[in-house]
């Protein structure tokens, strides 16, 4: 019986002030529960930055990981019982580049029925042909790995994140709309004063 794929990707959820919010909370954990429904092998691959890990800034290490099951520990919960029925693959993105450096991170989320693969890429095979997945944080040069694994090798985007919009969360509470969500879409991170100028100006 072939298996059955389900991708998600760029979640980006927790960071510091309003990123503890997650605005698609009640669609996450209703999807994982129809999940756990599946007739067959299925599998869910979460194909990177599924936490906003960058956007701690308080906390460091394993430390991130455990905020975050603090601050969501009813989707980790659904993560637990979906995990039970289907087979939940974990690859890490820029913004949670941290679960690819700690092997920590492996024991802790499998207790959640998670399972982490640090790598840059993973691959499955579909109808008879091999399909390549990542998250494809190397092909962009402000956000590209220099040595993958390595906890002390950030690219120039988690300087951006982690001290502009990172810190940005503890006074985000101040400003018009939910304009620190909105700027973590603006890409490529040149187009920012444009993005703040059409906001602002």
């Amino acid at each position: 019986m072939s298996t059955e794929y389900y991708f998600i990707s760029d979640l980006h959820i927790g960071g510091d002030g309003a990123l503890r919010e997650c605005d698609f909370m009640d669609e996450l954990p209703t999807f994982l529960q129809e999940l756990e429904h599946q007739k067959g092998a299925a599998e869910l691959i979460i194909n990177g930055d599924a936490f906003g890990l960058w956007e701690f800034t308080s906390v460091e290490g394993m430390t991130k990981l455990e905020t975050l099951i603090d601050q969501q520990s009813a989707l980790f919960e659904q993560f637990k019982a979906t995990g039970t029925q289907i087979k939940i693959t974990l690859m890490a993105g820029n913004h949670d580049y941290e679960l690819a450096c700690y092997p920590e991170f492996i024991d802790r989320l499998k207790e959640f029925n998670i399972h982490l693969v640090p790598e840059i890429a993973i691959t499955r095979e579909v109808a008879g042909q091999k399909i390549w997945i990542e998250h494809g944080m190397q092909h962009d040069e402000n956000n590209r790995m220099p040595d993958f694994g390595n906890p002390y090798a950030q690219p120039f985007g988690y300087h951006i994140t982690s001290r502009i919009v990172g810190t940005a969360g503890k006074v985000s509470d101040f400003g018009k709309d939910n304009w620190l969500k909105d700027i973590q879409s603006v890409a490529s991170l040149k187009d920012i004063p444009s993005w703040m100028s059409s906001n602002y100006f």
